[in-house]
């Protein structure tokens, strides 16, 4: 059992990302003074759409614990309705842009940071503030996936939502350039008409690979038991199949007796068994694989929560001690 609620985490998020928002908006950045504004920058939307989730899930939390014991059909509809925002936000917005942000930002980084941060920004944005816009919104997310079992919308109509996004971001950043003349990110410039196309059908594309992923990832963390079955049904299935099977052919034949399947292995056939089992055995090693990385997910996951349950429940403690010593004082 973790030693923090969840439902603690979300507003300790959400004052995180409140307080990032209010500091980044204070910041006096030449940017921000140009065409768009911070409304120009994916990070900055990012960072607008992490604080509405958050704070969707701190109202349902807060709505959950208002109707919890009541028979308002009214309340329970309305609170139907916010858990169903809270999902689609979480499937649509919420991971598939925070983790394209992340990935994005630090691998052009990386690469060469004047090409989507220059050094001169650092005289502007405090270093906490870059990474509460580019590297806290990952862990975040994972640890929202981990705590909470989402259900994702049906497959096209969420895809369609994430490729309508995506496609207005880019009609707005050339809407930018075709008043400003002037890209919103350095590296556009460094590229030719084809090259640009080609960024923008890429970033599509990955915002839609990020959605399916997301939708992955949540069925891995909360549909354990299915993959728990699937290396044991592919292993069952390879030893039912091998009982039976016609070597020359490679097929399987559930008529052949015993002594024709011992004629034919006698006969030389039995080394396309073993053919049979090194070509089945890497659908096992996958379903092991994927419940192996499953299970250690879940334990960085809960190895996480303990630790900054147990720092909040010391920082508690001290608080407690010190309010006590003030007012024996």
């Amino acid at each position: 059992m973790a030693l923090i609620p969840s439902q603690v985490l979300r507003v300790a998020i959400l004052l995180s990302y409140l307080s990032i928002l209010c500091n980044f908006k204070a910041l006096d950045i030449p940017a921000h003074q140009t065409y768009g504004g911070s409304w120009k920058f994916l990070t900055f939307i990012d960072l607008v759409i992490q604080t509405v989730f958050f704070g969707i899930c701190v109202l349902t939390d807060l709505s959950s614990l208002l109707t919890q014991g009541t028979d308002d059909r009214e309340q329970q509809r309305q609170l139907r309705k916010l858990i169903f925002l809270r999902d689609w936000l979480m499937a649509v917005l919420a991971f598939p842009v925070g983790v394209m942000v992340v990935t994005m930002f630090w691998t052009l980084y990386l690469y060469d940071r004047e090409l989507v941060y220059p050094k001169i920004l650092d005289s502007f944005i405090p270093p906490w503030i870059n990474h509460g816009m580019h590297t806290t919104v990952l862990p975040f997310i994972l640890i929202e996936m981990r705590t909470t079992h989402y259900h994702y919308p049906n497959r096209n109509s969420g895809q369609a939502a994430v490729s309508i996004f995506s496609t207005g971001y880019i009609l707005w950043i050339c809407w930018i350039h075709h008043v400003t003349g002037m890209w919103v990110y350095p590296f556009l410039d460094h590229l030719s008409n084809i090259l640009k196309v080609i960024v923008f059908v890429a970033s599509f594309v990955a915002v839609n690979v990020l959605y399916v992923v997301g939708e992955m990832l949540n069925s891995f963390i909360w549909d354990k038991s299915r993959f728990r079955l699937l290396g044991h049904r592919c292993q069952q299935r390879v030893w039912t199949q091998q009982r039976e099977m016609v070597p020359d052919r490679g097929v399987f034949n559930v008529g052949v007796s015993a002594q024709m399947a011992a004629r034919r292995r006698a006969r030389g056939g039995g080394t396309s068994v073993l053919v049979f089992q090194h070509r089945q055995r890497w659908w096992v090693n996958l379903a092991r694989f994927m419940v192996a990385a499953v299970n250690k997910l879940d334990t960085l996951m809960k190895t996480v929560l303990n630790n900054i349950g147990m720092v909040l429940s010391r920082r508690n403690l001290m608080g407690v001690l010190l309010t006590l010593c003030n007012g024996e004082k």
